[in-house]
């Protein structure tokens, strides 16, 4: 399924799909220290990059600094291949719960940050670009409705913010970690309706975008150095495995 990428400047950072094979690489190093080092919901691996199938189909989001290093990043999946929600994380879901798979919803997932933010400060400022990337990339894809499965400490740091979402399901300690998740569907337009009469200079914010257009010319699709990288990490292609 073909998306439209972004790319727009943001308080000394740009907000951009990443497109290019070392963009992939730093994405997979950052999951790995925070996926697999840090937070310990994915095993370890000797390569150093957290891959799994569904990078074959994704759709993934940068923050970078102006130096071109990677500072947080999100992953979409696409309607049209399997969502974590149907596969890894379907005990999230609440029994005869029916997930939404029109052209107008995605799945988030691998939502990440870098570890020096915090060590820095600069954790929250980075969440709000990156999740205003998010924002911008569902405007220009008409995507209506997200899905995530998130920590539920963290699904509440998103109300907060004004990300409203609604659980699909219980909230469970999910292995090997042991972290209380759930899963929720975000209705954007119920998120512009919200922060209309609650946070209006907050939605203008998310709204606008500066010094660059919000969408880079082109349509979105898996350049050549992608399934390179995947195939290199799996063998070929077809050997993809559940994580």
């Amino acid at each position: 399924m073909d998306y439209r990428t972004i790319q727009f400047y943001e308080d000394g950072c740009w907000i951009r799909s990443i497109e290019s094979e070392e963009e992939y690489l730093q994405a997979y190093r950052l999951r790995y220290e925070i996926f697999c080092e840090t937070l310990g919901w994915v095993p370890a691996n000797p390569t150093g990059l957290e891959i799994d199938r569904y990078d074959s189909f994704a759709t993934l989001l940068g923050l970078f600094s102006e130096e071109n290093t990677l500072l947080g990043m999100i992953r979409l999946l696409p309607p049209n291949q399997p969502f974590m929600l149907e596969t890894d994380f379907s005990d999230l879901v609440a029994p005869g719960y029916q997930i939404r798979k029109e052209i107008d919803t995605a799945e988030i997932s691998r939502l990440a940050i870098t570890p020096s933010a915090k060590e820095q400060g600069l954790s929250s400022r980075y969440l709000n670009i990156l999740l205003k990337g998010l924002y911008q990339w569902t405007l220009v894809n008409n995507v209506r409705y997200s899905y995530l499965e998130v920590e539920k400490r963290f699904w509440r740091i998103l109300q907060f913010l004004g990300f409203i979402s609604t659980p699909i399901g219980p909230v469970k300690c999910l292995p090997p970690a042991g972290a209380n998740s759930m899963a929720a569907i975000l209705d954007w337009e119920a998120f512009r309706s919200h922060n209309r009469n609650r946070q209006p200079e907050f939605l203008d914010w998310m709204t606008t975008v500066q010094s660059a257009p919000a969408v880079a010319p082109g349509q979105w699709r898996v350049h050549g150095s992608k399934p390179e990288v995947l195939k290199e990490y799996f063998g070929h292609e077809n050997s993809l495995s559940v994580r």
